[in-house]
């Protein structure tokens, strides 16, 4: 994953929740800067798989965007096969004048299949 780049400079927290586990909070980092995160460093146990991931934003201002969009590449079990969909799902929660607010969105995404070549290096003349 990576979180990208904001245009105005706002502390976060990145969790993340699995089969066995509530929500975790993983790293903590601000929104001037695009982190990477490797999910597969993280210790699970067999039969555990993390299921979801959320970012809480400190206050934001109004006109709060990205400039380097944010990013999320998944690794999926076996069983999934080119052309299944998967359904994703995000939701914005905040309060305005103490009111609380919220959003959210679904959307399908199409597996696609990659076929990555190892190609050896060439040596020698």
């Amino acid at each position: 994953m990576s979180t990208g780049i904001y245009n105005e400079s706002i502390n976060c927290k990145l969790y993340y929740k699995t089969t066995l586990n509530d929500f975790t909070i993983l790293k903590e980092f601000s929104t001037s800067q695009n982190e990477y995160i490797d999910f597969t460093n993280i210790k699970l146990q067999d039969n555990e798989k993390i299921i979801q991931v959320k970012i809480e934003y400190d206050k934001v201002p109004v006109g709060f965007k990205n400039t380097v969009s944010p990013e999320i590449f998944a690794k999926v079990d076996s069983i999934v096969k080119k052309d299944d969909k998967i359904i994703n799902f995000t939701e914005l929660t905040g309060s305005y004048n103490g009111k609380p607010l919220k959003d959210d969105s679904e959307w399908k995404t199409i597996v696609k299949e990659k076929k990555i070549e190892k190609k050896l290096p060439r040596t020698g003349c």
